[in-house]
């Protein structure tokens, strides 16, 4: 009987093989580090939670995503501190490629529950999930966090609260890489954009009771405070304010855009000057006219100096929607419109830092 012949094997080919091998135990070295450092950093920030005063619980932490990515899922997660803040969320995942772990993915799964400070308003807010980012890095731990949510509600903490809701709310908050130490530079940039938000109470409403959408982008100049009566007023004091770059709202036929600056006076309460452009006032104050808001003679001379703010050429027409351009500013807890005292503000009152 012929004996069969053994080829030999090629040394590129065992030094392939070999190569392939080191590496997959190199990637698989590299992805349970990735792993366990998570796992630390987990542990640091309940400890670190904890000696600040709050409490942290999860029920379980469970990795995956290998090879390609890392992932953790985080059920049963709250989170509660000792300001009175507080955060529950049946599911929290969190994944980032294995090459990029500073860029996370955030997805939020189930009825999300935020619970504000106390006297902050408002009281509680509620979602029924989500998704975002968040670019670790800079002295604050992260320079970029970004949320979408859906189904979202607020609700105040006042006995006759009326919760608000949203179909969809996106929030983007930016950090510097480097702490700030100037009142004139930016600390914190915040973008907020929201859908479809339905008021209380549609039949005191006299715009209706949806706001087609509404968005902000603000900057807070100085290094960002803590929302208590003692971080607010230092930063107050240290020359503190905010910059409303952009500011826009869609309700019903009216359409506003403002920008300008706003603060916090030596009783912690909102001032501010700010410049805004008014589209579709007409039948905005037709409607405020018809359902009893404002007397109609009133309406009338409102109408006339508002179309008088709203610029156009020497010998055209008016516009058939014009855009009114007019200052509004906040002080003495009113909104004031040019001259004229127009709505009055609801006393704010923040958080005292609890004792010890």
């Amino acid at each position: 009987m012929a004996s069969v012949r053994r080829l030999p094997i090629p040394r590129s080919a065992v030094i392939a093989v070999a190569v392939i091998a080191v590496a997959a135990a190199g990637w698989s070295g590299w992805w349970w580090l990735a792993g366990t450092l998570l796992r630390s950093s987990l542990d640091a920030w309940i400890a670190a939670e904890r000696e600040q005063g709050g409490e942290v619980r999860i029920g379980s932490l469970e990795l995956g995503g290998f090879p390609l990515r890392l992932r953790a899922t985080v059920t049963d997660l709250a989170i509660t501190r000792r300001d009175g803040s507080a955060w529950h969320g049946p599911e929290v995942v969190i994944e980032a490629p294995l090459w990029a772990v500073n860029a996370l993915r955030v997805r939020l799964g189930g009825r999300q529950e935020v619970r504000f400070p106390l006297g902050l308003e408002p009281a509680l807010a509620q979602a029924d999930g989500g998704d975002g980012s968040v670019r670790l890095g800079g002295g604050s731990g992260f320079t970029e966090a970004h949320v979408a949510l859906t189904g979202v509600s607020l609700r105040p903490s006042s006995a006759d609260g009326r919760t608000v809701t949203a179909a969809r709310l996106d929030v983007t908050a930016s950090l510097p890489a480097r702490a700030v130490t100037e009142h004139t530079e930016t600390g914190l940039m915040v973008m907020l954009a929201a859908d479809k938000v339905l008021l209380p109470l549609a039949e005191e409403v006299p715009l209706g009771p949806a706001i087609e959408s509404l968005a902000l982008t603000a900057r807070v100049l100085g290094a960002p405070p803590r929302v208590d009566a003692a971080g607010l007023a230092g930063w107050s004091q240290d020359g503190g304010t905010v910059e409303l770059d952009t500011a826009s709202l869609h309700w019903g036929a009216l359409a506003l855009g403002a920008e300008g600056t706003l603060a916090l006076d030596r009783e912690l309460q909102p001032i501010g000057a700010l410049t805004a452009e008014i589209t579709g006032f007409a039948p905005a104050i037709d409607t405020l006219v018809a359902t009893g808001w404002v007397k109609a003679k009133q309406g009338q001379t409102a109408k006339a100096v508002l179309a008088g703010l709203s610029p156009r050429k020497i010998g055209e027409p008016p516009p058939a929607n014009p855009t009114a351009k007019l200052p509004i500013s906040l002080h003495d807890r009113f909104v004031h419109l040019g001259p004229f005292r127009l709505l009055p503000l609801p006393r704010v009152e923040w958080q005292r830092p609890a004792a010890g």
